[in-house]
């Protein structure tokens, strides 16, 4: 009986490394394959949906705020994406460890389907990987087109005004027009109710400002006002006015970012 134990342990160390080197079970790699397609296609379709909520985001706040509003959003679009990438990416070392060892195997009958399937599902990855980068950083190149579009938005409509950036009592006036015996203080924001709101606040200051110094033709704002434009000498009295903007911009479901121009409406 002794004779036998080196057999025996022999044959014991040859069936434990067969188990151990043996070719991982087809039919679940191929499960755990459909599993992280399945996955991956959940994060493909979240993913945009995050970030149209930043564009949402910063289109509901007032100008000042957009930029903050859309930070706020991306923080939270961070967290929501990040979670479901991370869960795919174990998911995918996983699995494309499986299908390497049955791709490696010379003997297995799965090898060119299991080739095949490994480089789908790194191909699917990679894409996934560079296509959110940014919005797993938190840092979506939408945030800098919100606010380089709002900048640019109401630059170019106060281009149209007589006058603009006029300093008053109680702050700067964004635009003014001369039409008249009855003149325009008109301010320029965001289409959202805070924005307005506070805009409406403000051009009822500078109308009241400006009705005061029209009392006196040779007051620093009314020589500031002819100064730019003759025609506001026949300013008799400013009425208030709010020009509000929208522009969000379109989100496809590649994540790229459109750029769309601002749609204005007068007397917000």
């Amino acid at each position: 009986m002794p004779k036998l134990k080196p057999f025996i342990i022999a044959s014991g160390v040859a069936l434990f490394a067969g188990l151990a080197f043996a070719a991982p079970d087809w039919s679940q790699v191929k499960s755990k394959a459909e599993q992280f397609k399945t996955k991956h296609q959940e994060l493909v379709k979240l993913a945009p949906v995050e970030a149209r909520k930043i564009v949402a985001a910063a289109c509901a706040a007032s100008g000042e705020d957009r930029k903050r509003a859309a930070e706020r959003a991306a923080g939270d679009a961070r967290s929501r994406v990040n979670d479901r990438y991370n869960e795919l990416e174990r998911i995918e070392r996983d699995v494309v460890d499986q299908l390497d060892d049955i791709a490696d195997d010379s003997k297995d009958a799965h090898r060119s389907e299991a080739r095949s399937l490994r480089d789908d599902i790194k191909s699917k990855w990679d894409r996934l990987r560079d296509t959110t980068r940014t919005l797993r950083d938190g840092n979506h190149p939408v945030i800098d087109v919100l606010a380089r579009g709002a900048a640019s938005a109401q630059r170019d409509r106060a281009g149209r005004c007589d006058a603009r950036d006029v300093s008053l009592g109680s702050g700067r006036a964004s635009c003014l027009y001369a039409q008249g015996d009855t003149c325009e203080v008109v301010e320029l924001t965001a289409d959202s109710s805070s924005a307005v709101s506070r805009a409406r606040d403000q051009a009822r200051r500078y109308a009241s400002d400006l009705n005061e110094a029209v009392k006196k033709p040779d007051s620093d704002a009314m020589r500031r006002l002819i100064s730019a434009d003759r025609d506001f000498a026949r300013c008799k009295r400013f009425e208030p006015r709010v020009d509000c903007f929208k522009q969000c911009p379109e989100i496809g479901d590649d994540l790229r970012v459109r750029e769309v121009s601002p749609s204005w409406r007068e007397g917000c």
